[in-house]
């Protein structure tokens, strides 16, 4: 793993329901998190204070969010370099709300975060490498502690994933309701 260079993400699975999590995690420790629905940004921080940001499928999407580039660094605490995974979100300023998928489409590339159109706002879920340490073996929890330990929140601009590590049947439809109701897709179980 090297910074600068994009890793290959993880996709989603789909389910047909809530039984059918506790059927395959059976036994084994699980979160459920927003799904929210914007792009995938893989942020790469470089030692030289660079950003790199990457799709899904490992293209290169930097020159698309050159406000992301600046929100991260913003956020980060101290760190050097790092890789987070990351949900690139269109936002409402003023609204204080995600906006749909279709408005996050209509945005161009540009060098320039003042010529951007359409704001977003970046909802990190992972922390895979910081400060040269590669995180990627650790386990999901180590990883959430370090994104929070080295990333602060910015309202509207860095956030956090909506998430809840819950085994309740109630709780989870509950959850899910809520992540709906806030113009997500529904919930990623990991």
């Amino acid at each position: 793993m090297k910074v600068g260079i994009p890793l290959q993400c993880m996709l989603a699975k789909p389910t047909n329901g809530v039984q059918d999590i506790f059927e395959r995690f059976d036994g084994l420790e699980f979160t459920c998190e927003y799904k929210y629905d914007g792009e995938r940004a893989q942020v790469h921080l470089l030692e030289d204070g660079s950003v790199e940001i990457f799709s899904r499928n490992g293209e290169r999407s930097t020159e698309k969010y050159p406000d992301i580039a600046e929100i991260v660094k913003e956020a980060a605490k101290g760190v050097t370099s790092c890789v987070i995974d990351c949900e690139a979100v269109a936002y409402d300023l003023v609204e204080k709300k995600i906006l749909p998928f279709q408005v996050l489409s209509t945005r161009k590339k540009t060098t320039q975060s003042s010529d951007v159109k359409v704001a977003v706002c970046v909802f990190a879920f992972d922390c895979i490498l910081v400060n040269g340490e590669a995180l990627l073996s650790k386990s999901l929890k180590v990883r959430r502690e370090a994104l929070r330990e080295n990333f602060g929140e910015i309202e509207s601009k860095f956030m956090y994933a909506k998430s809840m590590e819950s085994r309740d049947t109630e709780e989870i439809l509950t959850f899910l309701n809520e992540a709906v109701k806030d113009s997500t897709e529904g919930l990623m179980i990991k």
